[in-house]
């Protein structure tokens, strides 16, 4: 959870041309509506009376509340972290990750969702098919055999690709996020204390 507070933020936004609002840690309520981290900031915001936290005055004041509500605070947290054993669980391939690969493809998969499976499978050379069945998985442990393969930095390298393609073929919705992106990369290196 240290390493989502500190890439996601531990505060309700919302991010432009989003049409619905991130709870702290990161989860995306357009597309984790299921997440009781939700229901929880619903709860509070409405004992507080906030209204809409599509508002910024309103997430404004919603934030203020749980920097200083410990309580209120820590039953985000809690919903966050079951959230995540969750969603972390059905990612198969996984299984097969040492725990820095993880950290890495976890980071991955929260900020790109399926296509993450798409990167890995592109790096494993196997159809981009976006799931990981009994072919991924040979193809995988396979790669990972290889001496001369380093599957975080193919991670990492498929990351920022798949970023810049990202920002170069919709510049007017994802340019502004490529700074950010590329320098949750490093900071990744850094955590993985892997040389450029």
């Amino acid at each position: 959870m240290k390493y989502l507070k500190r890439e996601e933020g531990d505060w309700v936004h919302m991010n432009r041309g989003e049409l619905d609002i991130t709870s702290p840690f990161g989860i995306y309520k357009g597309a984790h509506r299921q997440s009781n981290v939700f229901k929880i900031i619903e709860a509070i915001s409405k004992k507080m009376k906030t209204g809409n936290l599509r508002s910024r005055a309103q997430r404004k004041i919603f934030n203020r509340h749980i920097k200083r509500n410990d309580e209120d605070y820590m039953k985000i947290v809690k919903a966050a972290e079951r959230f995540y054993k969750w969603y972390f669980t059905r990612i198969k391939e996984l299984r097969y990750m040492t725990k820095r690969e993880q950290i890495i493809y976890k980071s991955m998969y929260i900020n790109m969702g399926g296509n993450a499976i798409k990167i890995l499978q592109e790096i494993i050379k196997v159809k981009k098919d976006g799931k990981f069945g009994p072919i991924s998985t040979r193809a995988l442990q396979k790669f990972k055999m290889n001496k001369n393969s380093d599957l975080r930095l193919s991670l990492l390298e498929g990351a920022r690709k798949y970023y810049n393609s990202l920002a170069r073929n919709n510049p007017d919705r994802f340019l502004r996020f490529l700074k950010g992106w590329l320098a949750r990369i490093r900071r990744l290196r850094l955590i993985n204390k892997i040389e450029k």
